[in-house]
């Protein structure tokens, strides 16, 4: 029996009486060795080199959109003269971190519902250094500088939806910081 003679029940036949395999266990057995292929072609040196020509573009693809800065860099401070917490970062600071940093039991012991909060710090010690914003940790957790998103402000799956700061808010932390944190 010619299995390209007919239609699928043929060559499922032909299968079945040719090597004694069941239908679904033919489909099974292909299955296995399509698997094994791919793996013996993953191993290749032209396989990597692919992986490694995709991966970067589809990366930053994935990690650059135009509404945010490139994670890892620090927006300039703003030039905006004269930043004060009252009038500039209360704001940015209820919108974003409020929720988590205040009340009785604040996250990591660091409150930013009041200016002597920010300037006291948490269990960490001091977050922001007045006159550098650029070594600041409250800035680098904001502008999402370390390597590890555990240490990112607002988390990423934070409970709140609570999204990412914007680089004019960064920017704006930073010359409050930079102006003297007043």
């Amino acid at each position: 029996m010619n299995p390209q003679a007919g239609n699928v029940c043929t060559t499922v036949r032909f299968c079945k009486d040719a090597f004694g395999l069941k239908p679904f266990g033919f489909l099974a057995h292909l299955k296995f060795k399509f698997a094994r292929e791919i793996n013996k072609l993953m191993k290749t040196k032209t396989w990597i080199q692919l992986t490694f020509a995709l991966a970067v573009p589809l990366g930053l693809a994935l990690t650059v959109s135009a509404d945010d800065a490139v994670p890892g860099s620090l927006p300039p401070a703003a030039t905006k003269q004269g930043v004060t917490y009252a009038d500039n970062i209360k704001s940015i600071f209820d919108n974003s971190c409020i929720k988590c940093h205040s009340g009785d039991k604040p996250k990591g012991h660091l409150k930013l519902d009041s200016l002597a909060g920010v300037l006291k710090g948490g269990k960490d010690g001091k977050v922001i250094l007045v006159g550098n914003s650029a070594r600041s940790m409250l800035i680098q957790a904001v502008a999402h500088l370390s390597k590890d998103d555990d240490d990112w402000m607002p988390p990423l799956h934070n409970r709140a939806g609570i999204g990412p700061l914007t680089p004019e808010q960064i920017g704006l932390l930073r010359a409050w910081i930079d102006q003297g944190a007043k």
